[in-house]
């Protein structure tokens, strides 16, 4: 495993200062896939003004036409360059500091990363892996609003293991940053700031002493280990890695190390930062008799000894007996889910955030359940990827829905 020049410092894009921040970020596209409303009201918020949500597909409006959705997209990227609304950051890097009504603080470094140091293929001992089985045919989708796009925003966050935070808060702690923004989030996603890295060398040597074979092989107790996983928009850098595969194809070899597809923007985060939870991922299936599937649960896991709810319309609730350890209960019931839906295709089945929207979703539906899912501790994540190769579908949320990545910073990507 080649563990050299992981990230790679490449000019990021801000919007210059007379833009209006709290206008300009917005969550990412996959969260409230379920709650059309919470996209109504803040595209309402934006009206006019200049905005992420303009240059983005939210998850919840993907079966619609996407063909004409995409080239809105592109239209408005071409429109905010030729507006200039943008400033470069230079050094490529930003330190975030993020504080949200769950959490006070959780830190996290925006930066590129060498995506030939990337592999969503469970077989390559590639630097950076995919958390989670990557869904192919997701990936067609979104490789489609990349192959045009001039811009791209990030919402993928990786999770690095510095349990003696060498790299991200030594940064914040130096003098050697500048703040840059500092503004309260829409929509109830709590405050951000984020500081120009003046010394990205610094962070980088840093960043090599975590990466050496005798530290991957620590945290990950395996030889074949890596330096970051994939936290959040898995099937989004995907995308990026596809996108940048197809690109290459067409390039002399002499344009492939400087072409920027290369390069994804993304945010890094220490996994041993006291503001970063990880909670769980939920289900809600719809389209079902309700009763007929928690009967069926019951009876999959009638042996097993843990305990999860299955929540019903009315706001009722039964406990379901699922394994004991986490990954293999959610690997469980997933399978049970997918299995289901090949029995009827009409059932449909969503990933929620958050146990509250899930409750509010169930409630306002007559043929639809929900199943609460348990977290799964992060102090063991990089050994039980390391072991395991990739963890069940929706395993986790970096996490409440609001907590969510901001679409801010932006690349260029042609």
């Amino acid at each position: 495993m080649n563990t050299q020049n992981v990230i790679v410092p490449k000019p990021i894009l801000i919007p210059k200062k007379d833009i209006d921040y709290n206008k300009w970020s917005v969550i990412a596209c996959d969260v409230f896939t379920s709650q059309i409303k919470y996209w109504e009201d803040l595209k309402e918020y934006i009206g006019d003004s200049p905005s992420a949500l303009k240059l983005i597909l939210p998850e919840v409006y993907l079966n619609e036409n996407i063909a004409n959705r995409i080239s809105l997209i592109n239209a408005e990227m071409q429109k905010y360059v030729n507006d200039d609304i943008f400033e470069v950051v230079d050094s490529g890097m930003i330190l975030t500091e993020r504080s949200t009504k769950f959490t006070k603080r959780r830190l996290g470094l925006v930066v590129c990363i060498d995506l030939e140091r990337y592999s969503f293929n469970i077989a390559d001992c590639s630097a950076i892996r995919a958390s989670e089985q990557t869904i192919i045919e997701r990936i067609p989708p979104r490789v489609k609003i990349r192959e045009k796009a001039l811009l791209e925003l990030p919402h993928i966050m990786l999770l690095m293991s510095d349990p003696n935070f060498l790299v991200i808060e030594e940064a914040y702690k130096s003098q050697d940053k500048e703040l840059i923004y500092d503004f309260e989030l829409n929509m109830g996603g709590g405050h951000i700031k984020g500081y120009k890295i003046s010394n990205p060398q610094k962070i980088l040597k840093a960043f090599e002493k975590i990466s050496s074979p005798e530290a991957v092989k620590k945290t990950c107790k395996s030889s074949t280990g890596f330096v970051l996983a994939v936290g959040d928009g898995n099937h989004s850098l995907a995308a990026a890695k596809v996108n940048w595969n197809n690109v290459k194809r067409a390039l002399p070899l002499e344009r492939h190390q400087d072409h920027s597809a290369r390069y994804a923007l993304v945010e890094i985060v220490n996994i041993f930062d006291e503001g970063l939870v990880f909670h769980p991922i939920h289900r809600v299936v719809k389209n079902v008799d309700a009763r007929k599937v928690a009967a069926r649960l019951k009876a999959e896991f009638a042996i097993e000894k843990g305990k999860t709810q299955i929540i019903f319309n009315t706001k009722e609730s039964i406990s379901i007996p699922i394994p004991d350890e986490p990954l293999d209960a959610i690997e469980s019931v997933q399978k049970f889910l997918d299995d289901l839906k090949l029995e009827d295709e009409s059932i449909s089945i969503d990933y929620i955030h958050g146990e509250d929207n899930l409750r509010e979703i169930v409630s306002s539906s007559n043929d639809s359940v929900g199943i609460i899912l348990p977290a799964i501790p992060k102090d063991k994540f990089f050994e039980e990827l390391s072991i395991r190769k990739v963890l069940p579908k929706k395993s986790f949320s970096l996490g409440e829905a609001e907590e969510k990545r901001y679409y801010l910073e932006a690349k260029f990507i042609k």
